[in-house]
C-alpha cells in the first residue's frame, strides 16, 4: 500500500469523527448503548460453585429469586459436568437431576442452556451409571432441541 493513501475509515473511526459517524449510528447500536449505560448499576452478579452438591448445600431461603449461578462442574470441578443455573423460588418442577435441580418441595435451581442437552450435566460420564433416567429428562424438556453424549453410555430399558 502507497503511505499517500489511507485505507478506509471503519465503523469505529467514523463514530470517533462525529458527522460521519452518526449515519451509522442506527436504533440497535443506540439501543446497546444504552444498555451499556445501565449495566454499571446491576446489582445481581453471576455466582460460582464448584459442585452440584454445593449448589444444593446452599440454604434456598437466603437465595433471592432470578440468582444465577455458574456450577464449574457435576461431580467435581473441571468433569465438563459444569452448567449455568437460575433459581426460581416459586417452581415446582420436577426435580431430574440436570435441568431441574432442588431438594425441597418448591423451589428449583433451573438449567440455562441454548437447547442442548448434555448427558454430563446429569452426572452420567460413561457408561457406569444407567443414562436412561436422562435421557427421559432430555427428551420430554421441550426446551431442548438437541443432545450431546461424548462417551459411551449405558442404557437399561428401550427408548
Amino acid at each position: 500500500m502507497n503511505h499517500s493513501q489511507q485505507p478506509p475509515p471503519n465503523r469505529r473511526a467514523l463514530l470517533a469523527t462525529g458527522a460521519g459517524g452518526l449515519a451509522l449510528l442506527t436504533p440497535a447500536l443506540l439501543a446497546s448503548a444504552a444498555f451499556a449505560d445501565e449495566v454499571s448499576e446491576l446489582k445481581d452478579p453471576v455466582y460460582e460453585a464448584a459442585t452440584v452438591a454445593e449448589l444444593l448445600a446452599v440454604r434456598p431461603e437466603k437465595v433471592p429469586a432470578g440468582t444465577l449461578v455458574r456450577v464449574a462442574g457435576y461431580a467435581a470441578a473441571g468433569d465438563g459436568g459444569g452448567m449455568l443455573v437460575r433459581w426460581d423460588a416459586e417452581s415446582a418442577a420436577a426435580v431430574n437431576g440436570g435441568t431441574v435441580l432442588g431438594s425441597g418441595a418448591k423451589g428449583r435451581w433451573l438449567q440455562v442452556h441454548r437447547g442442548v442437552g448434555d448427558f454430563r450435566t446429569f452426572g452420567v460420564f460413561d457408561d457406569k451409571k444407567p443414562a436412561d433416567a436422562a435421557l427421559d429428562a432430555m427428551v420430554n424438556d421441550p426446551s431442548i432441541h438437541r443432545i450431546e453424549a461424548h462417551t459411551d453410555l449405558l442404557f437399561v430399558k428401550r427408548h
